[in-house]
């Protein structure tokens, strides 16, 4: 344990007592503890892998991506190349099932129509069954 005098010099380090009785953290001349520079480790770290996750992310992207697949030069694989591809490919993608959706739409108008025109066709093929009958009764020809 540092005596008075060591506390008080400005050359030697300070010493702090932490939670635990056992443990003493020195303080540095720049005025950090252990549990500061331990702190400051541990968001490095975690920005880290925070950046890792986000690379892997962005190289996941350029797997599925068919421009960024296909495209190794330096522009196209780096991440704002990657991003941009798709970004683009997404909008492609939206505008294609843009064009989907209207197909379908017309789809199921037309199989409607079908529908009512079938509908048309049975009732003028009975109406002409039912006319066959009465010109067969009145005995006319046909």
């Amino acid at each position: 344990m540092p005596n008075n005098r060591e506390v008080l010099s400005q050359n030697s380090p300070i010493y702090i007592k932490s939670d635990s009785m056992e443990d003493w953290n020195q303080v540095e001349h720049t005025g950090k503890t252990v549990i500061d520079q331990k702190r400051r480790l541990m968001h490095k770290e975690i920005e880290r892998r925070r950046r890792d996750k986000i690379n892997d992310w962005i190289f996941e992207l350029s797997k599925q991506v068919p421009d960024c697949a296909s495209d190794r030069t330096k522009q196209g694989q780096s991440k704002g190349g990657i991003l941009a591809k798709t970004a683009k490919y997404i909008e492609e993608l939206r505008h294609e099932n843009e064009k989907i959706n209207i197909v379908r739409k017309e789809n199921e108008n037309l199989t409607k129509e079908l529908e009512r025109l079938r509908q048309q066709f049975i009732n003028v093929e009975a109406e002409n069954k039912r006319l066959q009958s009465l010109l067969k009764d009145h005995d006319i020809p046909f």
